[in-house]
């Protein structure tokens, strides 16, 4: 069980490192619980940006756990938090603690689908490839962003990674996170 934090407009990935403003009193109210137990919370993206306050079918249902990594209260009563996604997870039930006011979910911790192999290496190098094209092609990204992933070993840390970077659709990205596979997401990179 763990307290729920919808985000609009992102995917946040395994590995990943992310600055997020929070504004909405459930949300607020999530996080500082979360600070005085373990740190972690559910992070699950709105299908729709501009709904205000997420009912489970406003939400995707992989999301990943993420780890509070530093949090401050602005003088205007919302909180910037820096989050680190540790691992994808699938929201099985959804909880509003009114008496608390925010929302707790139940999850289960989703596994890769298979660990690395021979002809992973070939899908490496062409995801590498394509990706140093891509970075070099778009100029909202840092260039050494292409340099950083060539030394990742892990596939699965490495497609997390490049699936963090692209410039696509929130969709997309949330089908990237829901891919298990690390073959079948390599090759959805790929395209």
């Amino acid at each position: 069980t763990l307290h729920l934090l919808p985000v609009r407009d992102v995917v946040i990935f395994p590995y990943m490192v992310m600055p997020l403003a929070v504004g909405r009193e459930k949300s607020i109210r999530a996080l500082e619980a979360a600070m005085t137990t373990n740190r972690m919370v559910f992070v699950s993206t709105q299908k729709k940006a501009h709904t205000e306050d997420p009912s489970r079918e406003d939400l995707f249902e992989v999301g990943v756990v993420g780890e509070i990594l530093q949090m401050l209260k602005m003088t205007d009563g919302t909180l910037k938090i820096l989050i680190e996604g540790l691992k994808r997870a699938k929201m099985t039930s959804f909880n509003f603690q009114a008496d608390k006011g925010y929302v707790e979910v139940n999850i289960q911790p989703l596994i890769q689908e298979e660990e690395a192999n021979p002809e992973f290496e070939a899908l490496r190098r062409e995801v590498i490839t394509l990706f140093d094209q891509y970075v070099k092609a778009n100029r909202r990204l840092p260039i050494d962003v292409s340099t950083a992933t060539t030394a990742i070993e892990d596939i699965a840390k490495l497609t997390d990674t490049i699936a963090s970077h692209l410039q696509v659709k929130v969709n997309e990205k949330q089908e990237l996170l829901e891919t298990l596979s690390v073959k079948e997401r390599m090759n959805k990179l790929i395209k």
